[in-house]
């Protein structure tokens, strides 16, 4: 079986953050409750996106 989150295979990578305020409304657009704003995320990055299918 196939996990994503295998120890042997996961990759981790450590990110920080500058703009606290810029953090905190890219984190409400992604992951709140209205989905305007995930919706236009999701179309302007979605070219970006790596996708295995």
């Amino acid at each position: 079986m196939e996990l994503v989150m295998n120890p042997e295979t996961r990759t981790l990578k450590q990110i920080t953050m500058d703009d606290i305020n810029l953090v905190n409304k890219t984190f409400m657009d992604l992951m709140g409750e209205s989905v305007g704003p995930r919706k236009s995320f999701i179309e302007l990055n979605a070219e970006r996106a790596n996708i295995d299918v």
